[in-house]
Order: C-alpha cells, then sequence, then structure tokens
C-alpha cells in the first residue's frame, strides 16, 4: 500500500478500490504492513484499509495467527474476492479460508505469473503450491494483457475463465502542464527531453536505454535523457557508473521518483517517452505519457504493440542496438513525432480510462460473485 514500494500493482489496486466505492459497492483492501503509507491510501474516502504485520519485510512473512483470525471472523462480510498479483503470501493464506468457507474469489497476477528477480527458487515452490492451486480454483481470472492470456492458458486455465482487462489511467491526474515550472523544478536547459520514468532494476532497462542514448547522443547533442525512478537493490549506482563509463553525464541525468502534478510536467514537456523493459506488462507509465500526447518507443518484450499499431509510437527488440535505432527513426522527423503523440492520447484516452476499465471489473465480479456458481 505505497506509490513507490506498490508499483503498478499497487496504482492498479487503489484505483481499482477508488472506482468501486465511487460506484457505490462496499471495498476493503487487505495488505500487509510493509511498506504502508496511511497518507495514500487516506485518498481513497470510505475504504476500509486492513493491515497486517510482517514478522519478516524481506520475504513478507506474516503473523499468520492474526492474519487467519481476521480472515476467519471477516471473511464471510464479503460477496467476492480479488486476490491481487502472484507472489502474495496474503493471498495464499486468503484463498485457503476462502477455499475453506466457500467464498468466491478472482485472482489478478498482473504481469507476475513468470519467473524474474531474486528468489527463483522460492518462487518456483511458490508457484508450484500456491499459484496453481490458485488458478486452478478461482471462479475467474483477469489478464492485463494478450502475453498473459496465454501465460494462464500454459497454466491450464480454461478460457472461458479468463478475462483481459487492461490497466487503465486517471485522466484528471494528467492534466498539469507547464514546461517552465517543470525545467525549473529540475534545474534542466532548454534542450529537448526524452523521458524515462520506472523502477531502477535490471528489468525495466535503464542501463540498455543509457547505452543507446551515448551512441544517439553524439549526432543529437539537442536532446537530453531524464530518467526518473526509485532505485531497487542499488541498481543506480550501476547505472551511474554506466554514464560516467560512457562521458553521458552532460545529457543524462537520473531524479528521484516523481509523483502527481510534477509526474504530469514532466510527460507534456518530454518529446519522447521510452520503455526500454527487458520484460514488462503493459506498464502504466506508458498509458500515461501517450495521454498527455507523448509518442512512446517501447521494446517489444513489454508486451503493448498496440500502441505502435495504432500510430502512437514504435516498438523495436530489447537490445540497445534496437533502441539506438528506433531513437534515430522516430526522431528524425519533428512533424511524424507529433502526430505519433497526437495519435497515441487519442488512442489511450479512449481505450483506457478507469471509469470503462472498473464497469469491466465490476462485471467480472457480478457474474462470479455468487456463492452457488
Amino acid at each position: 500500500m505505497d506509490p513507490i514500494a506498490g508499483g503498478g500493482i499497487m496504482e492498479r489496486v487503489h484505483q481499482l478500490s477508488r472506482n468501486l466505492i465511487r460506484k457505490n459497492h462496499y471495498c476493503a483492501i487487505l495488505s500487509t504492513s510493509h511498506g504502508w503509507n496511511q497518507e495514500f491510501i487516506d485518498k481513497i474516502e470510505g475504504l476500509e484499509a486492513i493491515s497486517m504485520p510482517c514478522i519478516s519485510d524481506r520475504y513478507m512473512i506474516l503473523d499468520l495467527t492474526r492474519t487467519r483470525n481476521w480472515l476467519s471472523s471477516n471473511i464471510h462480510r464479503f460477496d467476492i474476492l480479488h486476490l491481487a498479483g502472484n507472489w502474495s503470501p496474503i493471498n495464499a493464506i486468503t484463498y485457503k479460508i476462502a477455499k475453506k468457507f466457500n467464498i468466491p474469489y478472482v485472482f489478478s497476477a498482473m504481469g507476475w505469473l513468470a519467473i524474474d528477480g531474486r528468489s527463483r527458487l522460492l518462487k518456483q515452490i511458490f508457484r508450484l503450491l500456491w499459484t496453481r492451486p490458485i488458478l486452478r480454483d478461482a471462479r475467474a481470472v483477469i489478464a492485463i494483457s494478450p502475453r498473459e492470456v496465454n501465460d494462464y492458458i500454459h497454466f491450464g486455465v480454461p478460457k472461458e475463465k479468463i478475462f483481459l482487462i487492461p490497466n487503465g489511467i486517471v485522466t484528471d491526474e494528467l492534466n498539469y502542464k507547464d514546461d517552465k515550472a517543470f525545467r525549473e523544478k529540475y534545474g534542466l536547459d532548454n534542450r529537448k527531453i526524452i523521458l524515462f520514468v520506472g523502477r531502477l532494476s535490471p528489468i525495466k532497462g535503464a542501463d540498455l536505454l543509457i547505452e543507446a542514448y551515448s551512441v544517439f547522443a553524439k549526432d543529437c547533442p539537442d536532446y537530453q535523457l531524464l530518467i526518473f525512478g526509485n532505485d531497487h537493490g542499488g541498481f543506480q549506482a550501476k547505472l551511474e557508473k554506466i554514464i560516467h563509463a560512457l562521458n553521458v553525464q552532460y545529457c543524462v541525468k537520473i531524479f528521484p521518483p516523481i509523483f502527481g502534478v510534477e509526474k504530469s510536467w514532466a510527460y507534456h514537456a518530454a518529446d519522447l517517452f521510452v520503455i526500454p523493459s527487458r520484460y514488462d506488462t503493459m506498464t502504466i507509465v506508458a498509458l500515461e505519457a501517450a495521454a498527455c500526447g507523448c509518442p512512446i518507443l517501447i521494446t517489444e518484450n513489454c508486451d503493448f504493440s498496440a500502441i505502435s499499431e495504432h500510430g502512437g509510437g514504435l516498438t523495436v527488440s530489447c537490445s540497445a542496438e534496437s533502441i539506438a535505432d528506433g531513437l534515430r527513426n522516430i526522431l528524425k522527423n519533428s512533424v511524424v513525432l507529433k502526430q505519433m503523440g497526437h495519435k497515441a492520447s487519442e488512442f489511450v484516452l479512449e481505450n483506457y480510462h478507469w471509469d470503462k476499465i472498473s464497469n469491466d471489473f465490476i462485471q467480472v465480479f457480478e457474474d462470479f460473485g455468487s456463492r452457488k456458481h
């Protein structure tokens, strides 16, 4: 329950909860104490938020007795449960209690069926002991991208149980535009802006972008690369070393995570938004940047080729060389670039707003919420 630590999963749960309450449904969130951000939670008026203490933050080990007791006493209050995110001990416990009391649930992996990063052996064990049974017994599962639909099928989930509901955005948070204020805030000159917003970790590929940009920068000195993100496992230090080794510190800058009005400023000020991920599942920042009229350069590993198919950007292979070629191709014509931004905005605003997305969720919840289903 924190906008930094929680990432895209937390943003999706946060916005879904807010829209459920706006549409007169009762909603509660059960989460761990790890990264608990009360100010962030309080932004949703009418939300019941329950925190379960973690004995270990590193492995999200819960106080099992307290969690079981709360669920056993309260689970009957709800018509349906939404188990959000894989690798979740709290979902594993909730699954067992829900099965015991025959409470229906819907499961959303939210891009995390694949094994990556640290603790691979533990994740393999978790997937065997918990993910597969959760998928088997779910009334329905929700995918956020076509690749995740195929992932569910690979795990043996029948097609009729799978519903594709993509990520969404809140447009009223993206209407702030002030190029001067943004540049003054971050000490920027008047050079054009290539933007990255995301977690600073190997999977997000900021190192690939820096390497690609170092080649591109020699021919296009009127650009600068801005990277905004929270450090993950000390990866920022590696990025800083790459920047100095490639001697591009004059045109590449790294900043802390950016939120709210300032993030909207950044999207509107940027000439191009780049998502160089080695693996991603329809990242929310792509939608946000596109909604602000910023064209997108994205790797094929992000599973969001729809943005380029509708003329809002360019999809490239996941390598520094391909990203560098993409930068040259997409930035060589300012008129075409502006047209891409316009098409990106039209496409996203029409298809990915939370009012529509939440209605799709509500339909699934209503269809599968009966305990006699």
